[in-house]
């Protein structure tokens, strides 16, 4: 356990990283679900996909602009966070052209960005990567039966500041 990641003597910060959690699970999870689950084979796929990737536009552009501001390299400030690694394997999984080709939404270049940015900082980010066939990048590649999208593809979480 690294308190680091949640510094036990730091109120502020503390509840940040709890209000980021809470967004992300509350706000954006099922939105994010709705499109990836199906790709996954874990869900049937929804029946209007442009409504589902509007709602996920919303949550998405929201928590942005909530959580990826002006002067904060990391969800939660300007510290690597419990946050970040909660959210990222979320937004990973978004940034991938293979989720792009077939949800209809595309990452936003600013957490496209964050995405690049923060992987080396986490020495577990690899296991999203590569893993022997059970990364989260190889397993959602090997979806290849999953149809592609037919439409016009969204940008999802805009609004963020850019640096």
């Amino acid at each position: 356990h690294n308190s680091n990641l949640y510094p036990p003597n730091d109120a502020k910060l503390r509840a940040r990283i709890d209000w980021v959690m809470a967004a992300w699970s509350t706000n954006v999870y099922a939105k994010w679900a709705a499109r990836m689950y199906p790709i996954l084979g874990f869900a049937p796929d929804v029946a209007d996909k442009e409504k589902a990737n509007k709602e996920l536009k919303e949550a998405l552009d929201n928590f942005a602009k909530a959580f990826v501001t002006s002067g904060s390299k990391f969800l939660a400030g300007n510290k690597l966070t419990i946050a970040d690694y909660k959210v990222l394997p979320f937004l990973f999984g978004l940034s991938l052209p293979f989720v792009q080709k077939k949800s209809g939404v595309k990452l936003a270049p600013r957490l496209a960005q964050y995405v690049q940015d923060i992987m080396p900082l986490m020495k577990t980010s690899g296991i999203l990567t590569s893993n022997g066939g059970w990364s989260v990048k190889e397993f959602v590649e090997s979806k290849t039966d999953f149809p592609d999208f037919v439409g016009t593809t969204l940008v999802v979480g805009e609004g963020c500041f850019v640096f």
